[in-house]
C-alpha cells in the first residue's frame, strides 16, 4: 500500500488513535509509539513486527528530541498545548510534523523556523479541524470554478452519541479526552454574521445558540466555534457577508455549560473537598461546616441548587446536575490538582460509552453563491457512526486524516514547509480521496 521502510513516531495513542495506528501499519510504516501508557500502546501495535512501544512522558524533552532525529515523521496525538514542544525538537531535527489540533500561538512562531529547513508543520488534521476545511474548501473552490460568488458561509460540526446510544440526561458521551472538551468551554469566538462582526467571550458563546433538524438524528443545538473571521481570508471569503463555524451538540449542553461555570466547576484550582455534594454545599453556602460534615441533605442541596440556577427543582438542568453525582457523596478524585480535573474525571465515568454504544459525528456546511442575480444554497452533509465493539466516529474521522496526511508527506505527495492547515488543493484533494475510499465523504444538495 506504501513505502516500505519509513519510520514514523506517534506520540500519544489516545482514545483516537487505533485506526491511525493500523492505517500506518497497513500501509507499511516502521511505527514507534511514544505513550506515557505504554501497555495500551502494546496493546494496539498488537503484536505487529513493524510496530514498537516505548515509555515516554511529555517532560522528557531529551528523549523526545533523541526520538524524532531516528524517524522520518512525527504524528502528534497528545494534549494541543503539547504540541508545540514537540514541534520544536522536530525543526531542530529536520523532521516534518502531523498534529490533529489547532495552530497555537506557539506553533505559529515555529513557521520561520520550519520554513528555513524546509520542515513542514501540518497542523488541523482530524475531524474538526481537519475535514471540515478540506471539504468546505473543495466546496469553495468549485463554487468558484464555477463562475460563482460566496456571498454566506455556515459549517457546523459535532461529536454525539448516534440517536440508538443518546440514552442519558446529557445526550452526551465522550469520545475523546473529557479534560479537552471542558477546557474548549473557556474558548471566546467571533463570527460575520450579514457583515456585522459578533466577538464573544467564553461566557457569552453558550448564550449565543441555534437550532435545527438533521435527518435520522433530530434536533440539535449549535454555539460558535472559536474565531470563524480568522478563516475569511484563509478561505478566500472576503466578499462573503457571513462566516460561522458552530459545533452541535443535542439540547441543553449549552445550559448545562453555563450552570457549570457559574458554580465554579471549570476552575483550575484545587480543591481540598472529598465529596461532590459538600463541595456543591460550599459553593451554594448551605452551611458553614459543608466542608467537615459526612453527609449533606440532597432535597436542601437540589432546592438550593435549582434556586441558585434560576430554575425549577424539577428541571432538566437540575436533573443532569444530580444525574451526574454532584448532590450526592461520590467521591472527588483528582480534586488535588483542579476542580476542573476532577470533573473531568467524574464524567468520564459517568459518560463514556459501553462496549456496544455507537458515537457519531455531524458535519454540515451550507455555502450560499450568487451570480448575476441567481442565488443558490448548497449544502453538504457528513454522518458517521461508530462500529460497535470497534473503532469510534471520532477516532476514524480523526486518526484517518492524520495518518493519511503522514503517508502522502512521506510518499512526496504533499509538499512543503513552514506551519500549514489543509487549505490548499494540493494538500486536501488526495486526503480527501483517500478519505472518501475509506467510506468518508460528505454528501451535497441543492437547498430548496
Amino acid at each position: 500500500m506504501g513505502t516500505q521502510g519509513k519510520r514514523i513516531l506517534l506520540c500519544g495513542c489516545g482514545m483516537v488513535a487505533p485506526p491511525l495506528i493500523r492505517y500506518l501499519l497497513e500501509w507499511g510504516a516502521e511505527l514507534t509509539i511514544a505513550s506515557n501508557d505504554v501497555e495500551r500502546a502494546r496493546t494496539l501495535l498488537a503484536g505487529n513486527r513493524n510496530g514498537k512501544a516505548i515509555d515516554w512522558h511529555a517532560d522528557d524533552q531529551a528523549s523526545l528530541e533523541t526520538w524524532v532525529g531516528e524517524h522520518d515523521l512525527v504524528i502528534s496525538l497528545l494534549p494541543a498545548p503539547l504540541h508545540a514542544r514537540v514541534a520544536t525538537a522536530c525543526v531542530a531535527a529536520g523532521r516534518h510534523l502531523v498534529t490533529t489540533s489547532y495552530v497555537s500561538d506557539e506553533m505559529a512562531a515555529l513557521d520561520e523556523g520550519a520554513k528555513a529547513r524546509g520542515i513542514l508543520l501540518l497542523n488541523e488534521l482530524g475531524v474538526d479541524p481537519g475535514i471540515d476545511h478540506m471539504s468546505a474548501l473543495e466546496m469553495i473552490h468549485q463554487a468558484r470554478a464555477n463562475g460563482k460568488e460566496v456571498v454566506s458561509f455556515r459549517s457546523y460540526c459535532g461529536g454525539l452519541p448516534a440517536p440508538e446510544s443518546n440514552n442519558n440526561p446529557w445526550g452526551y458521551k465522550f469520545s475523546w479526552s473529557p479534560l479537552a472538551v471542558l477546557r474548549a468551554t473557556s474558548a471566546s469566538a467571533e463570527y460575520l454574521a450579514n457583515g456585522q462582526r459578533v466577538v464573544l467571550d467564553g461566557n457569552q458563546v453558550f448564550e449565543d445558540i441555534d437550532h435545527f433538524d438533521v435527518d435520522g438524528v433530530g434536533r440539535l443545538e449549535t454555539y460558535p466555534n472559536r474565531d470563524a473571521t480568522a478563516y475569511i481570508e484563509r478561505y478566500g471569503l472576503e466578499t462573503a457577508q457571513t462566516m460561522y463555524r458552530g459545533t452541535l451538540r443535542y439540547p441543553g449542553w449549552a445550559e448545562t455549560v453555563i450552570a457549570l461555570k457559574a458554580l465554579d466547576l471549570l476552575s483550575p484550582k484545587p480543591t481540598t473537598h472529598t465529596a461532590w455534594n459538600r463541595l456543591l454545599s460550599a459553593r451554594l453556602s448551605i452551611t458553614s461546616e459543608t466542608a467537615d460534615n459526612t453527609e449533606t441533605d440532597t432535597s436542601s442541596l437540589l432546592r438550593a441548587l435549582a434556586m441558585f440556577l434560576g430554575v425549577e427543582e424539577d428541571s432538566a438542568l437540575v436533573s443532569r446536575l444530580a444525574w451526574l453525582g454532584l448532590t450526592n457523596n461520590e467521591p472527588i478524585t483528582g480534586g488535588d490538582s483542579s476542580i476542573m480535573e476532577a470533573l473531568a474525571a467524574l464524567m468520564q465515568k459517568r459518560l463514556g460509552y459501553g462496549p456496544e454504544e455507537q458515537d457519531m459525528i455531524v458535519m454540515r456546511h451550507e455555502l450560499k453563491t450568487r451570480r448575476g442575480n441567481e442565488t443558490e444554497t448548497l449544502r453538504a452533509e457528513l454522518l458517521v457512526k461508530g462500529e460497535k465493539g470497534g473503532d469510534s466516529a471520532m477516532a476514524k474521522t480523526v486518526g484517518l486524516p492524520a495518518a493519511i496526511a503522514a503517508t502522502l508527506v512521506l510518499d512526496g505527495k504533499i509538499v512543503g514547509a513552514g506551519v500549514q492547515i489543509p487549505i490548499t488543493p494540493s494538500i486536501y484533494q488526495p486526503i480527501l480521496q483517500e478519505l472518501a475510499n475509506c467510506g468518508i465523504s460528505l454528501n451535497e444538495n441543492i437547498v430548496p
